[in-house]
């Protein structure tokens, strides 16, 4: 007897190129897709390649809270409660710390780190209520290696990885697993799910 899943719903940050677009392109049919990021055009297309049946488009700005408070809303109304969050969004600058402004530090820790945490907040109490979800956080090497003209990003990643360390700890007994995944080799390491 063939059993029918329960569709899964998947929100994703940074969803309308790169990395993002391709996790949601290779989601499995029974998977409910929230696709998030600042270009809406470009969610278009990877809404209409995946199937407007089991897409939304909620253009968001992982820099404003407003804006996520608005997707998820939007997401949860379509296809109700979150079950995975794959934060994706994010952004790199490139340059010398003596060169770099103060206020390219704070564009990368506000998109790469305080933005994953908003989304975070957004979507957690209702996985700890229901005693289920995933928080899957896009991350890279630079968060534990050493790389020239890299100062804000290796900052913000670093950030993200022990927010997500933390996080995992407190969550574990809620049911909620938190993943971190190097962005670079896009390779799950074990050590990093809870």
């Amino acid at each position: 007897m063939r059993t029918m899943l329960k569709p899964v719903h998947i929100w994703i940050t940074g969803a309308g190129s790169g990395l993002g677009a391709a996790i949601a392109k290779s989601l499995p049919r029974h998977s409910m897709i929230t696709l998030s990021g600042r270009n809406q055009n470009a969610l278009e297309v990877v809404s209409e390649h995946i199937g407007r049946d089991r897409s939304i488009v909620c253009p968001c700005d992982v820099s404003d809270i407003s804006a996520i408070t608005t997707s998820h809303r939007d997401a949860v109304e379509r296809f109700g409660p979150v079950d995975v969050l794959v934060n994706n969004a994010g952004i790199a600058e490139f340059s010398d710390l003596v060169e770099t402004p103060l206020e390219s530090f704070e564009r990368q820790i506000d998109v790469n780190l305080l933005g994953a945490i908003r989304c975070i907040k957004a979507v957690l109490p209702s996985m700890i209520e229901r005693r289920h979800g995933m928080i899957l956080s896009m991350n890279s090497v630079a968060a534990t290696t050493r790389f020239s003209s890299a100062t804000g990003y290796a900052a913000s990643k670093a950030g993200l990885l022990a927010a997500t360390r933390c996080l995992r700890q407190e969550v574990r007994q809620h049911g909620v697993k938190v993943v971190d995944i190097d962005r670079k080799s896009t390779r799950l390491n074990s050590s990093h799910v809870s």
